[in-house]
């Protein structure tokens, strides 16, 4: 990493000022939940509203609650992301200054945990469209591809089916990220690792190459998949209604 080395101790990791947070917040999305009510389950019964109308009701307001969850925690690891970014990282990690090893430390840890909380989301969303178009898919299976795929069965749909298609299409990069965090060799890591191939006369070594992802691609490919995220959500808003 550095040359040097240094002592880096807890009072080195700053939060973000109210300023920078001002700062990050002019050009940041805004994306709110789809503001399904509350539903009074017992009077609603009581009222003889039909059982499933009642159960499914009830699901969207506790599933959009649980959105509003995921988008706060969303855009907290964002802009803790965007300021420790904008207070300096050098494109190669040599002659840091010790600062400047703090930013990168915590760019690296808030940066992986957006790509966490962004899959959340997407995860969360295809819920609630599940519940709302009545997919009937068991929680545990449903999927927003698995969502668009009951969608085109029905015309009707075609444009949440095209919403979901572009947004998946848009977002394949950040995806691919947090699969690689979470099941692979993490992008934002240097790859030491030599490699092995089979040709025609016989095994061939590779070195490492050290690749990975910048600092500087990986904070423009999260900013570019919040504001997809706010496209989607606010294309999807007047379907559901």
């Amino acid at each position: 990493m550095a040359k040097k080395g240094y002592t880096i101790k807890a009072t080195d990791f700053k939060y973000p000022t109210r300023e920078e947070l001002k700062e990050i917040r002019k050009e940041s999305p805004s994306i709110g939940n789809f503001n399904f009510p509350y539903v009074f389950e017992i009077s609603s019964l009581l009222n003889k509203n039909p059982i499933e109308e009642v159960v499914r009701n009830s699901h969207l307001h506790w599933w959009d609650t649980c959105l509003t969850n995921r988008l706060g925690n969303l855009s907290q690891a964002y802009e803790n992301t965007a300021v420790n970014f904008n207070r300096g990282i050098p494109s190669e990690p040599i002659d840091y200054s010790k600062d400047e090893v703090v930013n990168w430390i915590q760019f690296n840890f808030y940066g992986e945990t957006y790509c966490y909380f962004f899959h959340s989301v997407k995860e969360t969303l295809a819920q609630v469209l599940n519940i709302y178009f009545g997919c009937g898919k068991d929680e545990k299976d449903v999927t927003l591809f698995k969502v668009k795929k009951f969608l085109m069965r029905n015309e009707a749909y075609q444009e949440t089916t095209t919403l979901i298609e572009n947004f998946s299409k848009e977002t394949t990069t950040i995806s691919e990220i947090r699969n690689s965090f979470v099941h692979r060799y993490p992008s934002n890591f240097p790859d030491y690792r030599p490699s092995l191939r089979t040709e025609r006369n016989g095994k061939v070594y590779g070195s490492g190459s050290k690749k990975e992802i910048k600092s500087s691609d990986l904070m423009n490919i999260i900013k570019k998949s919040y504001e997809d995220l706010e496209i989607f959500v606010n294309s999807l808003r007047p379907k559901l209604n």
